[in-house]
C-alpha cells in the first residue's frame, strides 16, 4: 500500500538568510514521502536564485516563481501545483522539528480527520513562548473545530502548525475563492474556510513548529493600512458567514473586542494614517453599541464597549497602564 504524500508549501519572499534552514528542516522529516514546493513571490534579495539552486539539488523540491500578490496567493499557487494528498505550510524564515508531519499524519489517519494540528513555539532572541505544550489530544467535529478556531483559546489562527487534506482547498482554488487584498489575518480567514469544510479535526498539543520572531517579521512589522483595517474586515467576513447561532455570537465578540481596541487607539504617532481609522471605528462602535449590548455576552465585555465608545481616552490610559504593569506591552519587542 502506497504511503500518502505530504506536500509542504513554503512561500518565499526576501528570506535568503533563513531559507536553507527552513528547507532542511522539511528535508529531514521522519515521514519519507515528502514534496517541497518553494514559491518565490517576487523576491529581490537572491531568494529567487536560491530556490532554483535548492531545487536542482533535491528532486523532491518543486520551484515556482509567481507574481508578487502576497503570501496567500503564493500559498495557494503552491497548493495548486502540489501532488500530495496532504498539505502543510512552513514560512521561509521558520523551521520545524523532524517528527512534526509524521505525528500530524498519524493523528489524522487514526482519527479519520481532514485537519491535524498542533501547538508551536514563538522563538524570540532571548526567550521562547510555548503555545501551549500541554500534551492533550482533542478530537473536534465540524462545529467544535470552528468554535475553537474562532474563539482562539487554544487553537491558534496560523496555517503553519496544521496539516490539511488537499480536498479542503477546492473552494479556495476556485476563481474568486479567496480575497487576496487581505494581507493581515489572512491565515485566520483561510483557516476558517478550511475548518468549515472539514467534518473532523484532531489537535495534539505538542510544539514542533518554531516561529522565529525577528525585526521586520510579521509579529514586529510596522503599522500600515492593512494592519489597521484587515483584522476588522476578516472578523466581519467570518461573522457574516457564520450561520450557527453560537458561532456567530463568538464571532461578534471577537469583532467587538477589535472595535474596542481600535476605537481607543492612540493616533498621535501617525495621525495621517491612524486618526481616520480611529474616527471611523469609534463611529461604528457607537452606532452599533445597542446591538452589542443586546447580545448574550459577558457584562465585562459590555462595560468595556460602553467605556471605549463614550470615553476612549480614559479607556486607553487605563488599558495602557494595565499592559505596562503586566509587561504585555513589550510582548513582541525585539531588541
Amino acid at each position: 500500500m502506497n504511503q500518502p504524500v505530504v506536500s509542504v508549501v513554503i512561500p518565499v519572499y526576501n528570506v535568503a538568510p533563513f531559507l536553507v534552514r527552513a528547507v532542511k528542516s522539511v528535508q529531514v522529516q521522519t515521514w519519507n514521502c515528502m514534496e517541497i514546493l518553494l514559491v518565490d513571490n517576487g523576491s529581490t534579495d537572491g531568494s529567487s536564485e536560491l530556490v532554483d539552486q535548492l531545487a536542482a539539488a533535491d528532486p523532491r523540491i518543486v520551484p515556482l516563481h509567481v507574481e508578487k500578490k502576497g503570501v496567500s496567493f503564493a500559498r495557494l499557487e503552491g497548493v495548486k501545483a502540489a501532488s500530495g494528498e496532504w498539505i502543510g505550510f512552513v514560512d521561509g524564515d521558520d523551521w520545524i522539528e523532524p517528527d512534526m508531519y509524521a505525528r500530524l499524519l498519524k493523528n489524522a489517519l487514526q482519527s479519520n480527520a481532514r485537519i491535524s494540528h498542533c501547538g508551536y513555539q514563538m522563538v524570540f532572541p532571548s526567550r521562547v513562548d510555548y503555545y501551549y505544550n500541554t500534551g492533550r489530544l482533542v478530537l473536534q467535529d465540524n462545529l467544535a473545530g470552528l468554535k475553537d478556531l474562532i474563539e482562539g483559546a487554544f487553537v491558534e489562527p496560523g496555517l503553519c502548525n496544521k496539516l490539511f487534506h488537499k480536498s479542503l482547498f477546492r473552494q479556495l482554488l476556485a476563481p474568486n475563492g479567496f480575497d487576496f487584498h487581505i494581507r493581515i489575518n489572512e491565515d485566520l480567514l483561510m483557516n476558517y474556510y478550511l475548518f468549515k469544510g472539514s467534518t473532523r479535526s484532531v489537535f495534539e498539543d505538542f510544539c514542533p513548529y518554531h516561529y522565529m520572531v525577528r525585526k521586520n517579521s510579521t509579529a514586529t512589522s510596522t503599522l500600515n493600512e492593512h494592519a489597521l483595517r484587515d483584522p476588522i474586515r476578516v472578523k466581519k467576513m467570518i461573522r457574516d458567514d457564520c450561520g450557527e447561532e453560537g458561532l456567530r455570537r463568538i464571532a461578534e465578540e471577537k469583532l467587538l473586542d477589535r472595535l474596542i481596541t481600535d476605537a481607543s487607539r492612540d493616533w498621535h504617532a501617525n495621525p495621517e494614517l491612524i486618526k481616520p481609522h480611529v474616527k471611523q471605528t469609534r463611529k461604528e462602535l457607537r452606532t452599533d453599541l445597542f446591538h452589542y449590548l443586546k447580545l448574550s455576552i459577558s457584562f465585562q465585555r459590555k462595560a468595556r464597549a460602553i467605556w471605549a465608545a463614550t470615553w476612549p481616552a480614559s479607556y486607553r490610559w487605563v488599558h495602557t497602564a494595565y499592559s505596562k504593569l503586566r509587561g504585555s506591552d513589550k510582548k513582541y519587542e525585539v531588541s
